[in-house]
């Protein structure tokens, strides 16, 4: 017969490094996660202030443009800028849409796209802008500013309520363009 009394401290012994292994182990993985979290929301608002200084480009070069006519140089003088901006919020939501989760994935693709759209419409050398001479203009960038906030919104809510937070965010968006 075994005396389990001789070897009681070493199964305590062992039964605390495996119990102090796991609490390790999970202390890790939700320091990881909060890491990557933080980097994401970093990365989001990044995005969020290139797009709104795209956006601020865009009207400068349109609203007063239509109503007070700008100089040609006044305009050039905005594109190089609005160009550099563009392509560092390309580069963002691409990283963003392959490190993160699938609710923010879609929103920084939708802003990815209304990004696009308010770029290739509002260019002052555009055909699509050109042809119904920037009328849409308003509605273009208020895409852009509401893809922005969803984005931010979608960043900032709990993990368990991104997705909810991205689906009212579309339905408003919906409601909008009726």
């Amino acid at each position: 017969m075994i005396d389990w009394s001789h070897y009681m401290p070493a199964v305590i012994g062992l039964l605390g490094v495996v119990v102090g292994g796991v609490l390790t182990f999970g202390m890790q993985a939700r320091e990881r996660r909060l890491n990557r979290l933080a980097t994401i929301r970093t990365e989001v608002a990044e995005v969020v202030i290139l797009s709104t200084a795209i956006q601020e480009g865009l009207q400068t070069i349109h609203m007063p443009a239509v109503e007070y006519k700008l100089s040609k140089e006044q305009i050039e003088s905005v594109i190089p800028q609005v160009t550099g901006e563009w392509l560092s919020a390309r580069s963002k939501l691409i990283r963003l849409s392959h490190t993160a989760d699938k609710a923010t994935k879609q929103a920084a693709d939708q802003l990815l796209l209304s990004l696009k759209t308010a770029t290739n419409y509002l260019d002052p050398h555009s055909r699509p802008g050109l042809k119904t001479d920037f009328e849409c203009a308003d509605d273009v960038l208020h895409d852009l500013e509401s893809c922005a906030n969803a984005l931010s919104d979608v960043s900032q809510a709990l993990p368990i309520r991104r997705h909810m937070v991205l689906k009212k965010h579309q339905k408003i968006r919906e409601l909008e363009s009726r």
